[in-house]
């Protein structure tokens, strides 16, 4: 089953694959590199459209089972990553207490993820984790402890 979370005007912004192996959730930024027609999967068997109340609560509900959560060594330490996308490469947070630090951006859809950058930077790290990019984790215990 696919829900598609469809705004008033018949936009298509994001969706959730739900399937006996888990769930796998797409945001706008990936929606947006392969369009989807919304009047051939308003009428398929399989999809449905929700509202944006509805994906966020779905969101909420399966973070456990979102993918990503297996490519953090450890979900409850604190971690330091790097991703490359495009020329740059971005700095990254695990902070599993989900406490803003200033100069750390939210990445929309992680209560616990963080880029040291701007809005925009957050936006691509959070199509770039959909797209499985690597990122390369160090231990920030050490810091934290200080």
């Amino acid at each position: 089953m696919t829900l598609y979370e469809i705004d008033s005007s018949g936009r298509v912004h994001r969706h959730v694959q739900v399937h006996a192996e888990g769930c796998r959730f797409a945001p706008e930024d990936i929606l947006m590199c392969s369009p989807v027609n919304a009047d051939s999967m308003l009428t398929h068997p399989s999809a449905e459209p929700i509202d944006r109340d509805m994906f966020e609560l779905l969101w909420s509900e399966l973070s456990p089972d979102r993918e990503f959560l297996f490519r953090v060594p450890n979900p409850e330490r604190l971690w330091e990553g790097y991703t490359r996308l495009g020329d740059k490469t971005l700095r990254l947070m695990w902070n599993s207490d989900g406490i803003e630090v200033g100069g750390w951006t939210p990445v929309p859809g992680f209560d616990s993820l963080f880029v040291q950058g701007s809005e925009g930077d957050a936006r691509q790290v959070c199509a770039s984790i959909f797209m499985d990019r690597p990122i390369r984790w160090t231990s920030m215990d050490a810091l934290a402890a200080a």
